[in-house]
């Protein structure tokens, strides 16, 4: 293998299902061309065998069986993951396009390269769209904890794998194609996403909970990790087999593109940020602006051979996450992409993968004891420092499962193994079914053992009653608008806050912080140009501000912007 097929993300429809059947023997016949839109059935036309109707009914079938599969599994505490993924194996070679007549009719070869750069297309969006909504400071912002986690379970893992290949190499007689992709699954096996991770919380309710903050960081130290293997082991392959002519026109061309991303578009959505007033939408030809360098950046990334998909990713993290370009950004193309554009790529996936090419049951087990291996070798890897520093077993464990989610990005790097011939198709297959039994194990699972509501129960002896004379008063504030702040400064005037028991007062304007994957709670800070207009958090605050003036240092006032859920807030203030 290559060091381009270990690392890179080529999903290019070239290496379409359409080709592998044509390399494999099967007849191919030569389809007019220009026939996009059908006159109608009055007309006598065909019109699934014209491109647009039938992009149209593939479309409109992955997304309604996606919602459909999504309305039941949810209440079986099952992420969109899995329902995505199965309606792909459902429409595809292993339920439905099983049967001749539906896969010649629905899936035609004809439409196959039409659907396969349309899914790209959505994945490009949609991976750009998680380099928005990624703040890349987490990393910076991480604990030790964090730190031990991330790259504790990132080595555990990696070794526990690697050990079993090695002892089941050494002690059974596998087949070449399983022993050559085992250290590949062991690889990927080591890595826990942190857009997979972010995503798996948000949907659970738990982003802004303890265990969700923490599951961030170490994802997100565990991913860098990962990558940064990879890119090592590509850069020094790069040179062992490639010109020096070749390896330096790639890195100079990747560089020169990583730099123009940086310290071009960078710069300018930082100068978009700051000149846009708050509150107020961002301007149309800045979301246009971004939207171009999007199209131009993906080109350029597939004229130097670091692909469209990855080049988004870096477009996305160069744009300040949230309000207001962000998440300007992520409100356009969150509907459009999730729904409509990613259960193409899911569908593409499915046709990529068929059960029945599953022929030794022995490969299923050994593959399967890797993924299992590689599992305990998080938990433990999350248990043990989590557990030194004092955290509950039961939360140590929960945070030990969350980092054994699958999701997204593992598929999309197991689809770009199997274009590249990385593993063959049965290993493909057991690859995602496994991918979608640990993930459907793992989410009830910690639905069952983590309960966030559990560790208040200590607050309730935390009442006036039992407060000393000498203690302040915290309180904590939850206003949605002008209306609800009168009611909580006539309270505070009431009080008589002392010198000796003064008033700490928590201010929680309650917004929604769109474009945002990590739990965050904003302190308001005064903005530093000025407008003729104050936003209704600056009017709320301004109001509190004074009431602080008024009581001198009596009352101490903290503002900040945050989620309008209650249980979030109580979990990410820090009392």
């Amino acid at each position: 293998m290559s060091p381009i097929q270990e690392s890179s993300l080529d999903l290019s429809p070239s290496h379409s299902a359409m080709e592998a059947r044509m390399e494999e023997g099967f007849p191919f016949i030569c389809h007019p061309s220009n026939r996009i839109n059908s006159r109608g059935i009055w007309l006598r036309d065909d019109f699934l065998s014209f491109s647009l109707p039938l992009l149209l009914l593939q479309l409109s079938l992955s997304s309604i069986l996606t919602r459909f599969l999504s309305f039941f599994l949810k209440r079986c505490a099952q992420p969109s993951f899995i329902s995505q993924i199965l309606a792909g194996i459902i429409l595809g070679p292993s339920v439905l396009g099983y049967y001749s007549p539906f896969a010649s009719i629905v899936f035609p070869l004809s439409g196959i390269n039409v659907l396969e750069t349309f899914s790209i297309f959505g994945l490009m969006l949609f991976i750009f769209q998680i380099g928005v909504k990624t703040d890349p400071m987490v990393i910076v912002k991480s604990g030790k904890k964090a730190l031990a986690v991330g790259i504790l379970i990132f080595i555990l893992s990696n070794a526990l794998a690697r050990l079993t290949t090695f002892v089941l190499k050494h002690f059974l007689s596998l087949d070449k194609e399983i022993s050559s992709v085992l250290p590949h699954v062991a690889m990927l096996l080591s890595m826990t996403s942190f857009p997979v991770v972010a995503c798996f919380l948000d949907e659970f309710e738990i982003l802004n909970s303890d265990i969700g903050r923490l599951a961030c960081s170490s994802s997100m130290v565990c991913e860098i990790c990962f990558w940064s293997v990879v890119s090592f082991r590509f850069a020094l392959r790069s040179f062992e087999e490639m010109s020096p002519e070749t390896s330096l026109g790639f890195f100079l061309s990747n560089g020169f593109l990583m730099s123009l991303i940086v310290f071009g578009i960078r710069p300018g959505a930082l100068w978009v940020v700051q000149n846009s007033p708050e509150g107020k939408p961002v301007k149309e030809i800045y979301i246009y602006a971004v939207f171009v360098a999007l199209l131009i950046c993906g080109l350029l990334g597939e004229a130097t051979g670091l692909t469209a998909v990855s080049t988004s990713f870096v477009l996305g993290l160069v744009i300040p996450d949230g309000p207001p370009l962000g998440a300007a950004l992520t409100d356009m193309l969150d509907c459009f992409v999730s729904v409509l554009l990613m259960p193409i790529f899911f569908i593409a996936c499915g046709l990529r993968m068929n059960v029945f090419s599953i022929q030794n049951l022995e490969n299923v087990g050994v593959i399967h004891l890797v993924v299992f291996v590689s599992l305990v070798g998080k938990v433990v890897g999350s248990i043990v420092p989590s557990l030194l520093c004092r955290m509950p077993f039961r939360d140590a464990l929960t945070l030990g499962l969350i980092m054994n989610c699958k999701g997204t990005i593992e598929l999309v790097i197991l689809i770009s193994w199997k274009v590249q011939n990385v593993m063959n198709d049965e290993s493909f297959t057991i690859m995602i079914v496994s991918l979608i039994l640990e993930t459907g194990f793992i989410s009830p699972l910690i639905k069952a053992i983590y309960n966030p509501s559990r560790r208040f129960l200590a607050y309730k002896r935390r009442t006036i009653l039992h407060l000393r004379d000498d203690e302040e008063l915290r309180i904590l504030a939850c206003i949605h608008g002008l209306e609800n702040a009168q009611a909580i400064l006539d309270l505070l005037l009431v009080s008589n806050p002392t010198h000796k028991s003064h008033i700490n007062l928590i201010v929680l304007h309650h917004i929604k912080l769109a474009g945002r994957s990590s739990p965050l709670l904003i302190a308001h800070q005064p903005r530093e140009r000025s407008f003729s207009y104050k936003t209704l958090s600056e009017q709320i605050f301004s109001a509190f501000r004074r009431l602080e003036g008024h009581f001198s240092d009596r009352i101490v006032i903290t503002c900040y912007k945050g989620l309008p859920i209650i249980s979030r807030v109580w979990h990410s203030i820090e009392w």
